[in-house]
């Protein structure tokens, strides 16, 4: 591939500019783009209700949002719906629907005419392959903005009468990623039974990171979870007492309900983490960073927030305090 790095900082700059757009009118149309998604999903909903209703689906176990993208070169961009039964690829009864994206990827049109543009300034020498290669790479960073947003666009769909109307199986997947190739979940329901002390045994293991999963109603107390990193995941309503999470790192996960007593938070990343009506006694979060995270209605006794590192964004409201005291968000130091 022969480039010059005129040409190849000219590529840069059109793909930096590109994104930039895209990010600028995200900030304005966000919430009109979920609320066409949702209506989107609604339409698509009801096709597989109908197919269930006739007999031709089962309950989905998987449904599949597939980026298409070769046909991203050719200016139609579109991803893909796919829903199947718990047999996943497995169920041939096809039901497919669109979603159309050129909102996120219309912009990348600029960048494939300027691919063309440098491959007649090289005489050609820059192959289609190359060319294609250039623009996958591009579009990659659109690929991780999309999966966010369909993952917080998921969660108004999933409220929906539509949604809720659809029969699903006890574990059911919602996927992003290209036509039956590489995925990443955004979504999952887990409904299956499970036992305290595999759940407790699992989580211990020390796996690299814990996602999607689903604890709920579970004694995980004196667990040792310690210096391990988990996403988007539930624990309402689960036994915590005299567990270790020291050092660990938490994102997007749910405590609702749940009960910690002399449990070690110290040295941990909790970030948007929700511990509405949880009750924490003798709970510490030395050396811990705590961003966009929820205590609403939560009773706190004898917490120890002396020298918490980072505390932003962090929701207090109504909080039962007793022997403790709340730190001040803007300067970390501790409220009588």
């Amino acid at each position: 591939m022969i480039l010059s790095k005129s040409q190849h900082q000219a590529l840069i700059r059109k793909g930096s500019e590109c994104f930039r757009q895209l990010k600028s009118e995200m900030e304005i149309n966000k919430d009109r783009w979920i609320n066409e998604f949702v209506l989107c999903m609604q339409d698509y909903c009801k096709k597989i209700i109908k197919m269930q209703q006739a007999g031709l689906k089962d309950a989905i176990g998987y449904l599949n949002l597939s980026l298409l993208r070769t046909k991203l070169l050719s200016g139609e961009n579109h991803i893909r719906l796919d829903a199947y039964n718990d047999r996943w690829y497995l169920d041939r009864i096809e039901c497919a629907g669109t979603y159309e994206v050129s909102h996120f990827y219309g912009r990348l049109r600029e960048v494939i005419v300027l691919l063309e543009k440098l491959r007649r300034e090289t005489f050609n020498s820059l192959t289609l392959g190359e060319i294609h290669e250039l623009f996958f790479h591009e579009s990659y960073r659109y690929f991780v903005t999309v999966s966010e947003f369909l993952r917080e666009a998921i969660k108004k769909v999933v409220k929906t009468e539509e949604y809720q109307a659809v029969k699903r199986a006890s574990l059911f997947h919602i996927y992003f990623g290209e036509y039956q190739g590489a995925l990443t979940i955004i979504y999952k329901e887990d409904n299956e039974p499970k036992e305290s002390k595999v759940v407790k045994r699992y989580l211990e293991s020390k796996q690299e990171v814990y996602t999607y999963e689903f604890c709920d109603n579970l004694d995980l107390s004196g667990g040792n979870f310690e210096n391990i990193m988990i996403t988007h995941s539930s624990f309402a309503k689960c036994n915590f007492d005299m567990s270790n999470w020291q050092g660990s790192k938490m994102l997007l996960c749910e405590f609702k309900s749940a009960l910690f007593r002399h449990t070690d938070f110290n040295y941990t990343e909790l970030t948007k983490l929700d511990f509405s009506d949880a009750t924490l006694e003798f709970v510490s979060f030395r050396g811990a960073k705590i961003k966009n995270t929820i205590f609403r209605n939560a009773t706190l006794i004898g917490i120890d927030f002396s020298e918490v590192l980072i505390l932003e964004d962090v929701d207090f409201e109504n909080v039962t305090l007793i022997g403790s005291a709340l730190p001040n968000p803007s300067t970390k130091e501790v409220l009588p």
